[in-house]
C-alpha cells in the first residue's frame, strides 16, 4: 500500500498469530542508506480516543515497537533536523494480533535559509527570535494562522541559519522586544536547496 510519494506501507504476518501487533519504522536516504537518530510521532486511536507516541529511530535507521491490538495507526510524522526535512506519512492501518506494519520512508534533504536580521537603521539585531512556516503567505496571514514549524535565533551579529525546511512554500519572520518584522521572507524551496543572503 502506498503511503505517499516517498513512502511504502507494508503489512506482514508475524510467526506467532497471537503476537502483539508491531509497528516498524525505517528511514532511508536517496542513496539507499539508513538515516539514523531522527525522532518521529505516531498518531493512533483506540475506542478510548486519540493518542500520540514519540520515539526515535536507532543508529541503524529503524525502530520497532508494540501497539495495542485493535488500535488504528493514522499517520507518522518524521521530525525535521538541520539536514532532513519533516514529513507526514499517512498509514491508516488497524493493528491486529500477529500483524507487523512496516513503514519505509525516503527522508528528503532539508532546504536551508540563512541571512541576517536588521533594524530600521540597517544595524544587525542580535538574539532575534525567528519563526518559519512551511505554508503559503496567505495561510500565515489568515485568521486561522498555523503554528510555526521551525524556530531559531540570530547570533550576536544578527546572523541566522535555519534548516529543516521541506520542499514547498515557506514564510520566515523575526521578532525582538519592541520590534516586529515589516518585510517577511516568502517563497518556494526545492529539496536540499540553500538560500543565503536573506535580509529580514
Amino acid at each position: 500500500q502506498d503511503g505517499g510519494p516517498h513512502t511504502e506501507v507494508s503489512v506482514y504476518s508475524a510467526e506467532n498469530p497471537d503476537q502483539v501487533p508491531i509497528l516498524e519504522i525505517r528511514l532511508w536516504s536517496r542513496d539507499g542508506k539508513p538515516v539514523p537518530d531522527i525522532g518521529y510521532e505516531v498518531f493512533w486511536q483506540t475506542d478510548d480516543g486519540p493518542s500520540v507516541t514519540n520515539s526515535l529511530v536507532n543508529v541503524e535507521g529503524w525502530s520497532r515497537g508494540g501497539m495495542i491490538a485493535g488500535s488504528r495507526v493514522h499517520r507518522v510524522r518524521i521530525r525535521p533536523t538541520g539536514y532532513s526535512a519533516p514529513q507526514t506519512v499517512q498509514v491508516n492501518q488497524f493493528m491486529q494480533l500477529g500483524r507487523i506494519v512496516r513503514v519505509d520512508v525516503l527522508v528528503l534533504a532539508a532546504a536551508v535559509v540563512s541571512g541576517v536580521v536588521l533594524d530600521e537603521s540597517g544595524a544587525p539585531v542580535a538574539k532575534a527570535k525567528l519563526a518559519a512556516f512551511h505554508s503559503v503567505r496567505s495561510a500565515v496571514d489568515s485568521e486561522q494562522r498555523p503554528a510555526a514549524d521551525t524556530f531559531g535565533d540570530t547570533d550576536e551579529e544578527g546572523r541566522f541559519r535555519l534548516g529543516g525546511f521541506p520542499p514547498g512554500p515557506f514564510v520566515l519572520e523575526a521578532v525582538t522586544e519592541q520590534r516586529v518584522t515589516v518585510w517577511r521572507v516568502t517563497g518556494t524551496l526545492t529539496e536540499g536547496q540553500e538560500v543565503s543572503g536573506v535580509e529580514i
